[in-house]
């Protein structure tokens, strides 16, 4: 065998060899070491890391007569949930939440204390206030029970994504378990409900 012959057959080798370990890799992950485009395909592969340059919501309210939670279309295919997933997360949301809203009733003290109802064009005939004191450590306990339903439906990985795109009830402090608005500095706030009998356009109307 000449030089140049034993050149080309040790090259040979390395090139299989090369070949082999890729191969190897992508037997181990499980994937395929390249995805084919297809023009034909509505769908296109990107690595999970691309998820932290995207901006989605993993849940939303559609209808805003009822405030029930829904999860999100963008979630539910970007994370390939299936029907009985999202049935069964949709159905742990709502019941969580409806567990804090009536928690944050009960929670409702009546008070006579001054409330500015702010610039309204209707007559207030009565009115009655109620001062909202929360329970914080009934609302972490409600939240973690939800937590761990979250895990076990989409496991480890994807509940993590879950809440990092649960901005929406995480951080809604008025419908969902967001943190209370931290007042100015050197000052001090409180929550008020009020219920207002006012003339309206109609005749006498209650608003909140």
């Amino acid at each position: 065998m000449n030089r140049m012959a034993a050149s080309v057959f040790v090259l040979a080798l390395v090139v299989v060899q090369v070949h082999r370990v890729r191969g190897a890799d992508a037997e181990s992950t499980n994937t395929p070491p390249y995805y084919p485009w297809s023009e034909a395909s509505a769908f296109v592969r990107v690595p999970k890391s691309f998820l932290d340059e995207v901006n989605i919501f993993s849940v939303t309210i559609t209808n805003h007569e009822t405030m029930e939670y829904v999860v999100s279309d963008d979630f539910t295919q970007t994370f390939a949930l299936t029907g009985a997933q999202v049935d069964q997360l949709t159905k742990a949301i709502n019941h969580a939440v409806e567990e804090w809203r009536i928690e944050k009733a009960r929670q409702l003290i009546p008070t006579d204390d001054p409330v500015d109802m702010g610039r309204t064009h209707n007559k207030i005939v009565e009115k009655f206030s109620f001062l909202w004191q929360p329970s914080d450590e009934q609302k972490s306990a409600i939240l973690t029970q939800l937590k761990g339903q979250v895990l076990l439906i989409l496991g480890k990985e994807r509940s993590e994504w879950f809440w990092q795109y649960g901005g929406m009830l995480d951080n809604n402090e008025g419908q969902g378990f967001g943190p209370k608005s931290p007042p100015p500095q050197g000052m001090t706030t409180k929550s008020y409900y009020t219920f207002a009998l006012q003339e309206g356009n109609a005749g006498l109307e209650i608003s909140l």
